[in-house]
């Protein structure tokens, strides 16, 4: 039997962004993507009735907009979604930010399909819709996580005598789930951000085998990389230290079952910082931001259908000022790998 998730039918309101005929995502849609939010927090199930505007039945989850907010912006950097059977997907691709009904609908199918088993215990069901439960579902690990575009290390570990350390005799190949915790860089602050990647980007167990083998997992420079960003708070970091990095790490060509090691000189910009309060779990706690390509925040439209005009100032929920850095928060930094032929090209996200 399928799992709940892997229901892509739409619900009532849904609008959806993808066309069919289009190989790639044309420029309006991108624009769409990255800048129309969904009215904030507010979620209606499939069972619930809307009778009123101050439904107190509503279940609420801001964490939950920034998972979707998130998802958008991966999708309109080129995170590939074609073919893919998970209501995450067909949630993102929602036309959000016109219809605040549509999108409570819109929500409530997600988090129906995802939690199906608490549908009937709203109290229990809200306390699931925190960022970090929200990211520790199957769902999201095998839709985002463990995607190839956030492969930090190759699945590939090679086997190598150590007579002939460039050689390598044999692989192990992981699946790529097994790979979705490492593959997340750990970082305090202390060292640079560049020299935090490249430490984690790399493994190399010299004594493998009773100390007969040499094992070395290698960096793939992915599309997208995730840093888990715990502040030191005796090393203070302003947002110019989390803004990019440059990636020097250890990757390899492989020809005739022989290693050939370069040093990666890869340039990665920050797109998101999801921030997280490690004291409150509630599920309203977390933040997001957008970037583009020179470090400006992307400020979300203010649009909606002429019905919800008169409450258009109220679809955003208000930003707290936070600063990336601070240390009575925890922040998840996603970077996006950029080339100066992108740049020239102006294949970038939308200013």
């Amino acid at each position: 039997m399928a799992e709940p998730w892997k229901n892509t039918e739409w619900c009532e309101g849904y609008s959806s962004l993808k066309r069919a005929e289009l190989a790639a995502l044309p420029h309006e849609i991108v624009e769409r993507l990255q800048y129309q939010r969904p009215w904030h927090s507010k979620i209606l199930l499939p069972s619930d009735v809307e009778e009123r505007e101050d439904n107190l039945d509503y279940l609420e989850s801001h964490d939950l907009d920034c998972l979707i907010i998130l998802f958008r912006m991966l999708i309109g950097l080129g995170f590939s979604q074609e073919s893919i059977k998970n209501v995450i997907v067909t949630c993102a691709m929602h036309d959000f930010g016109y219809d605040r009904h549509a999108d409570y609908k819109v929500k409530g199918m997600l988090v129906s399909r995802l939690f199906p088993e608490y549908v009937d215990d709203k109290q229990m069901l809200q306390s699931k819709l925190t960022f970090q439960n929200l990211l520790q579902h199957i769902a999201v690990r095998k839709l985002i996580l463990s995607a190839p575009c956030f492969e930090l290390k190759d699945r590939r570990l090679l086997i190598s005598d150590l007579k002939d350390p460039y050689r390598f005799e044999s692989t192990d190949i992981c699946s790529r789930e097994d790979l979705i915790d490492t593959n997340e860089v750990k970082w305090d602050g202390i060292s640079t951000l560049g020299q935090a990647v490249a430490d984690q980007s790399f493994d190399c167990d010299p004594r493998a085998k009773n100390g007969t083998k040499v094992s070395r997992r290698y960096c793939t420079l992915p599309l997208f990389i995730r840093v888990m960003f715990t502040p030191d708070k005796d090393h203070m970091k302003r947002f110019e230290d989390v803004q990019h990095f440059q990636l020097k790490a250890r990757c390899i060509e492989i020809g005739n079952r022989r290693i050939k090691e370069f040093t990666s000189d890869t340039r990665y910009h920050l797109q998101a910082v999801v921030k997280l309060d490690p004291r409150n779990t509630s599920p309203n706690s977390a933040e997001i931001r957008l970037y583009d390509l020179n470090g400006r925040m992307l400020v979300p439209r203010l649009e909606s259908n002429i019905d919800h005009r008169d409450l258009v100032g109220q679809k955003i929920r208000p930003d707290s000022m936070w600063s990336a850095g601070d240390p009575s928060f925890n922040f998840i930094l996603f970077y996006r790998k950029w080339s100066s032929l992108e740049d020239e090209q102006g294949c970038k996200i939308i200013p």
